[in-house]
């Protein structure tokens, strides 16, 4: 039987329950509150912050000259190719792997961490990841160009007698029961460019062809999963209209979904949600006479020629969609761009200038080595610097 003062603890005893479940509340609130604050406060810096110097992490020395060779980012490695041969060198600067061979002119693609190096005008490809080759490609005609998914799917344009052929190859070298033949009095054409989706189930190319006496460039988009076995020659969406008397000379997907052609007017942007049916999600044209382009799986960047003397160069940068992630004017004179991790850097023999994906010019650095290419590091604090001399890895600093 409950008398007063039972009545009266269990009350006590409530009420302190509910006072310590209101503090603790107002603990993981508070807590939460000052994440929140951390993390927006540390995305802020980064997305804003500018560094003013540079600090050397590590360097590789290079062949007299530099042998030739060529340098490309794939995955978080680099590869280095030249007509003998190619290696791959990692984060740190230590040599992974190294692969013989010869090639009268080395050409290179890569996708996510696979590449693919080719002897344009010759008959071989090598298909490398990370641990190094996966497969040796033979083609039965001279190569043109090559592209490669981030699955090692092979995709080579060859010139035949006849007519030029697009022919597939999988990460083994072995060839692909697909391929097809471009003839310019043909339906589709014959082909300039051509991309392979990360999955490498879906191509996009670039084709031209004759209607009577004038040449039409268009767009053509085929797909190789079962989804497109049932339809006519894997063909699932074609684009002729990109821009009256445009030229489409290059192509390239960002992922399985969102994909790019570029046209001597300007950039067309694609959707493939729907595999069986394309969609053109914007039709953008170049601010101005052309200076560069340079895609990545995250952005697309342009540069263009402007008429302002004191900032002769404008930087427009696009997300896969078509939408820009910004535009900004430069007096910067490039030799040439790049666009990996999040940085979209412009870089000529003195130095470089690095935006990132909010346009925030986060470094801008003239070296006292003669520069070749930049790429972004692995950090997101740092630079690969190929020189004439080594490689470099440099850490931006406050």
């Amino acid at each position: 039987m409950r008398n007063e003062s039972t009545d009266k603890l269990d009350n006590k005893l409530q009420q302190h329950i509910a006072r310590v479940r209101r503090r603790r509340l107002a603990v993981f609130l508070a807590v939460a509150l000052l994440a929140a604050g951390v993390y927006f406060g540390v995305r802020y810096y980064r997305d804003h912050h500018h560094y003013g110097g540079y600090a050397l992490r590590w360097e590789k020395a290079l062949e007299s000259g530099g042998g030739g060779a060529q340098y490309m980012q794939f995955g978080a490695h680099i590869l280095k190719y030249s007509k003998d041969g190619a290696s791959c060198i990692d984060a740190k600067g230590k040599t992974l792997w190294m692969q013989s061979f010869e090639m009268k002119a080395p050409m290179a693609a890569g996708k996510g961490s696979y590449a693919a190096v080719a002897d344009q005008g010759g008959n071989q490809i090598y298909i490398f990841n990370g641990e190094g080759r996966q497969g040796v490609a033979s083609t039965p005609a001279a190569i043109l160009q090559v592209s490669v998914s981030a699955q090692g799917v092979v995709a080579a344009i060859v010139q035949d007698k006849n007519a030029d052929m697009v022919l597939m190859f999988g990460k083994d070298g072995a060839q692909l029961d697909i391929s097809m033949k471009g003839l310019l009095d043909g339906d589709i054409g014959f082909p300039f460019d051509v991309a392979l989706s990360d999955d490498g189930t879906q191509l996009l190319g670039s084709f031209f062809r004759l209607s009577g006496d004038k040449l039409i460039s268009s767009a053509a988009f085929f797909n190789f999963s079962d989804v497109g076995k049932d339809v006519p020659n894997r063909f699932v969406g074609g684009f002729d209209d990109l821009g009256e008397g445009s030229m489409a000379v290059r192509v390239w997907f960002f992922s399985d979904i969102y994909s790019l052609v570029a046209t001597d007017m300007g950039m067309a942007f694609f959707s493939t949600q729907n595999v069986k049916s394309p969609v053109l999600l914007a039709n953008v044209p170049y601010a101005g006479e052309i200076a560069a382009i340079a895609p990545s799986e995250r952005y697309l960047a342009v540069v263009s020629k402007s008429d302002d003397a004191l900032l002769p160069y404008r930087l427009d940068v696009y997300k896969p969609d078509g939408t820009q992630a910004f535009g900004k004017e430069t007096a910067f004179a490039f030799s040439g761009v790049s666009v990996s991790g999040d940085y979209i850097i412009l870089y000529n023999e003195n130095g470089c200038q690095v935006f990132n994906g909010k346009g925030t010019n986060v470094f801008e650095q003239d070296f006292d080595f003669t520069v070749d290419k930049v790429f972004a590091g692995g950090d997101g604090a740092s630079l690969f610097v190929v020189c004439r001399d080594a490689l470099r890895e440099i850490a931006m600093k406050n």
